[in-house]
């Protein structure tokens, strides 16, 4: 939940991995380091913010199996439910774990009428690091790194 409730102002990526043999006493899993990157252009406008932090809140823990149904069930909903998880290529009976940063994004703007800040719905994601475009090296998709 914290990282999508993140995801439109940070990425997350998985820096590096650490085997479970560095450590003593020896954990059951790796460790992993996290890189937290500003994103240049975000992808809800920051005065919207604390709005879209509960928005993200109340859906996971929401009622419901999958999008479709806890989406039905929010205040806010409109009508429609249906046409705004397919503008955002969202299975109805996915979960909010299985969500990317855009998903999430346009989810936000069909549901509060907000507008996508900074890109397109389909557009890439212009963030530049020393020199790479945004996603390039190793990383992990936003909605797995952090659970």
């Amino acid at each position: 939940m914290l990282t999508a409730q993140s995801a439109p102002w940070f990425r997350f990526e998985l820096h590096a991995r650490v085997a479970a043999h560095h450590f003593s006493p020896r954990p059951g899993v790796d460790a992993g380091l996290l890189r937290v990157v500003r994103r240049d252009r975000p992808l809800v406008p920051a005065a919207e913010r604390r709005r879209y932090e509960d928005f993200v809140r109340r859906v996971f823990t929401g009622r419901g199996r999958g999008m479709a149904q806890v989406l039905d069930r929010l205040p806010e909903r409109r009508a429609g439910v249906a046409g705004l998880l397919s503008a955002a290529r969202v299975p109805p009976g996915a979960l909010p774990r299985d969500l990317g940063p855009e998903q999430w994004a346009s989810l936000w703007a069909g549901l509060s009428g907000s507008r996508l800040s900074g890109r397109h719905r389909d557009g890439p994601d212009r963030t530049r690091r020393r020199g790479r475009p945004a996603g390039s090296g190793p990383g992990r998709r936003a909605s797995s790194a952090a659970g």
